[in-house]
């Protein structure tokens, strides 16, 4: 096996193993039990601005927490009809508050820019708890917290960086992907590193040096 396919079988292992991790921290902030538990999920769709369920891993995880016995509630600002023909199971709602309404548990799975301009305050009146995982790592947990919210974020991996591989495009798939030392990330799409956490769902150029 090449080095390059040892680095995308790595990072498909992450990836899935995100969805696990998701799916977990559900459970614990259900209080160890998901059934019965009232589960709001914001974003269906693979990746914002389309409609494409294919892989999703939001619907992937929504189908996990069902078979615990969660109540599903889905909002995607365009995504529901693809995800209902695939997961008609779920219940989808026509805005944000529909799909939070008496919820115990929120899950914000794609990001769309809609739900970075939630009012968490206005929010809040809807729920049951103010809880929020934000497996995208991509709102303000200041503005959450503030309003009285809990909030599980900042997923991160380290991926070791002892590959030799010229560039190529990754995909991170949920949550925040650390590159361990050794690594030379190069950003495309004009986008910014910080300390070399890469923000889900955006796609990297790297040239690996070892």
């Amino acid at each position: 096996m090449s080095s390059l396919d040892s680095l995308l079988g790595t990072v498909d292992a992450i990836n899935l193993g995100r969805r696990d991790r998701v799916v977990t921290l559900a459970r614990e902030a259900a209080g160890g039990s998901l059934a019965g538990s009232r589960v709001a999920v914001l974003g269906v769709a693979f990746k914002p601005n389309s409609d494409d369920v294919r892989d999703s891993p939001s619907l992937d995880i929504c189908g996990r927490l069902a078979a615990e016995g969660a109540i599903v509630s889905v909002h995607d600002p365009v995504a529901m009809p693809s995800a209902a023909a695939k997961r008609p199971d779920l219940r989808y709602a026509p805005s944000v508050s529909e799909a939070a309404d008496a919820a115990d548990l929120v899950l914000h799975l794609t990001e769309w820019s809609d739900y970075r301009a939630i009012d968490p305050a206005a929010l809040a009146r809807v729920v049951a708890r103010r809880v929020i995982i934000d497996a995208r790592c991509c709102l303000d947990t200041a503005l959450w917290t503030n309003a009285g919210w809990t909030v599980g974020a900042g997923l991160e991996v380290a991926l070791p960086g002892n590959w030799s591989a010229k560039a190529e495009y990754l995909h991170v798939d949920l949550g925040r992907f650390n590159c361990g030392t050794g690594c030379g990330p190069l950003p495309t799409d004009n986008v910014s590193l910080h300390d070399n956490v890469f923000r889900a769902g955006v796609n990297y150029r790297f040239g690996w040096g070892k």
